[in-house]
């Protein structure tokens, strides 16, 4: 049985437990603070019953605010669109009747310039009215303003030039008196950051398991398992912005306000990035590539929306300046994430139920938002924690699951591999065989834990012996496979060894029943010491070389068939030649000569010829370390996991120096 079949029933469940912790996570963080009951020992905040007014453009602080007579709204009533449209902004509420002769109101703002007033009469003002004209933030600054005799139920109001640039955090205002004026000092400081204690926790945690998520996916380096990429860096944006929100990294890093706004737009314009990269992941490349396609434009648009808001120094310019666009570019992505992810045809897997599940939350949540920013519909909730939450949760649940199933495949990748070195440890020879007159040495470098190549003799006696060198195409069991059935086959070939292009025939007619449909090059080799004679075919493999050292000169081998396995009628031809003493023989594969520098650049068969003329009195072990040093300085590799493919070198001296 399907091990994730197991999961289906619990996955309603699992849904619904998720939701409902989300639900009891986010509504603390959500819902708007209600107003503390009144003591007249402790400090009040002034939170509801602020009515605002926008009020054109000024050059001065106003003498006095405006009337009833105009159109003064509700606080709540206020729109983006007001507030982007460059006005002065008046904010007004009536005081309650406090007990207290005199009193202070105490409040924080990031606006250059301000000005508080009591009934008509203005009482204290701050900054420069130019430099709110000009929009230049600065960071919060911490005000506190006396509220003289007779303030009790009069209204205070408060006129900011140029809001679009600024907020004034004057819903978090505190009434206090004097005798408790350091206590409300601390309450108005400490307040916002018990508030967003969850959101501080919440957006250390995320933000700390997306960088350890990403650092894994780095250090594995499988880099097609997009769902593990995707959690990374969905959980570190996310985190990122719960931080941003958080007033105690706003106090630690004091820098102005629109530059966090700043920050928080860009968190949100790379939000779709990671979305994608898991439908990609689950879902494919999309109907006719439309998900790519997504993604790139998401990745293009993000860059533009970006150097728009350095350009225009405005947080978000494009959805403020024409927020109709912006919502019809958030509707496209998601119509075609929607689109993709729901189209018909697709088999429901475990994956897929909960990544719609997830998608079909967040999409609500994005449009349910999105209309309360326009005012299409009243909204006092923040549905934004609860919707991500369960995204991430979501999302790490995929990844989890995408990993398991990864490492189970690589756990049987391993088991096969373990498979195939065992049958490659049975088949090679263990020791190179004793022929007097002849000094022979092997070295074999598989690319991975299981090679392609594969060598062996056949001892027929004291004076004649067979080798053959072959290359399997492709690696692990299935090579392994093909190389254990030319042992087999090239074990049977002893009556026939004096002639190498029959054995070829032989070897050839066994593999042309594979069912893998591979293919192999082969060397076959036969050294009659007796007679003082060699004879060689070869199928598709490289050229023998021969080093006359009585001549000093190179003799080239290449008599070549066609390759074994494809072709069942193919034949081979031998070429024969008397042995003088000191003649070195060499067979490889073309991994040697096939090698690549970091340029590029060949190893060839120029490099490997000047090296064997140039280091032909070496003994046969001692040149063949030699050159496999040699090569794998040149090539810039000093392991197998680095190489392009394996490599097989096969030396044997006539009558030479003695082997090492």
């Amino acid at each position: 049985m399907n091990p994730s079949e197991g999961l289906k029933p619990v996955i309603p469940q699992y849904l619904v437990l998720l939701s409902i912790f989300g639900l009891l996570w986010a509504l603390p963080l959500a819902a708007q603070e209600a107003p503390p009951k009144w003591d007249p020992a402790r400090p009040l905040f002034l939170v509801k019953n602020w009515q605002y007014l926008a009020a054109g453009t000024q050059t001065d602080f106003p003498a006095k605010p405006p009337g009833d007579e105009q159109d003064w709204r509700p606080l709540e009533k206020i729109t983006v669109q007001e507030q982007e449209a460059g006005l002065d902004f008046w904010f007004r509420r009536p005081l309650p009747k406090f007990p207290w002769p005199e009193a202070f109101y105490l409040f924080q703002s990031d606006a250059p310039a301000f000005a508080v007033y009591l009934d008509t009469v203005k009482i204290y003002s701050y900054g420069e009215v130019a430099a709110a004209a000009a929009g230049k933030p600065e960071g919060f600054t911490f005000h506190s303003i006396h509220l003289p005799p007779g303030y009790q139920e009069k209204k205070i109001a408060i006129w900011i030039p140029n809001i679009r640039a600024f907020e004034v955090a004057l819903w978090k205002g505190v009434i206090t008196p004097e005798r408790t004026l350091p206590q409300a000092i601390r309450t108005l400081l400490m307040e916002p950051m018990r508030n967003n204690l969850i959101s501080l926790i919440l957006g250390g945690m995320f933000a700390l398991l997306g960088l350890a998520v990403l650092a894994f996916y780095i250090l594995r380096g499988q880099w097609a398992h997009l769902a593990q990429l995707a959690f990374g860096i969905y959980s570190l944006l996310y985190g990122l912005l719960l931080l941003s929100w958080a007033y105690a990294i706003q106090f630690l890093f004091p820098i102005p306000n629109v530059i966090w706004w700043h920050i928080q737009a860009v968190l949100g314009y790379l939000y779709p990035i990671p979305i994608i990269l898991l439908m990609l992941q689950f879902v494919g490349r999309g109907w006719r590539s439309s998900l790519l396609w997504t993604l790139w434009a998401v990745t293009l648009v993000t860059a533009v929306r970006i150097i728009l808001d350095l350009i225009l120094q405005v947080p978000d310019s494009f959805s403020r300046a024409s927020p109709l666009a912006a919502s019809l570019w958030t509707f496209l992505v998601i119509s075609v994430i929607l689109a993709n992810l729901f189209r018909p045809g697709k088999r429901g897997t475990l994956e897929l139920t909960v990544l719609r599940a997830g998608t079909l939350v967040l999409t609500l949540v994005i449009l349910v938002t999105q209309s309360a920013w326009s005012n299409f519909i009243p909204l006092k909730f923040n549905l934004n924690p609860f919707g991500n939450f369960l995204f991430v949760c979501c999302m790490g649940f995929l990844a989890a699951k995408s990993f398991l199933s990864s490492e189970r495949k690589l756990a049987t990748i391993e088991h096969e591999l373990a498979t195939a070195r065992r049958i490659q440890s049975a088949i090679l020879p263990q020791e190179v065989p004793l022929v007097p007159g002849l000094n022979i040495a092997i070295r074999y470098v598989p690319m991975a834990s299981v090679g392609g190549d594969f060598y062996d003799f056949l001892t027929l006696d004291q004076t004649h012996l067979g080798i053959l060198v072959a290359d399997v195409s492709g690696h692990g069991v299935p090579a392994a496979l093909i190389a254990s059935m030319i042992k087999a086959a090239y074990t049977t070939q002893t009556i026939h060894a004096a002639d190498p292009a029959r054995v070829l025939v032989d070897l050839n007619q066994a593999l042309c029943r594979n069912p893998e449909g591979q293919f192999i090059t082969a060397a076959c080799l036969y050294i009659d010491i007796e007679r003082n004679r060699m004879v060689y075919a070869g199928a598709g493999h490289p050229p023998l070389y021969i080093w006359r050292r009585t001549e000093d000169k190179f003799i080239e081998f290449a008599n070549n068939g066609l390759i074994l396995g494809p072709f069942p009628e193919a034949t081979y031809e031998n070429g024969e030649m008397a042995l003088n003493p000191g003649d070195r023989f060499i067979l490889y594969t073309d991994g040697i000569t096939e090698a690549m520098n970091p340029s590029g650049d060949l190893f060839g068969e120029e490099r490997m010829k000047d090296f064997i003329r140039a280091h032909a009195d070496l003994p046969v072990g001692t040149f063949a370390d030699a050159f496999l040093e040699n090569l794998f300085g040149w090539s810039g590799k000093r392991s197998a996991e680095a190489l392009d493919d394996d490599l097989t070198l096969l030396v044997v001296d006539i009558a030479g120096q003695s082997a090492t």
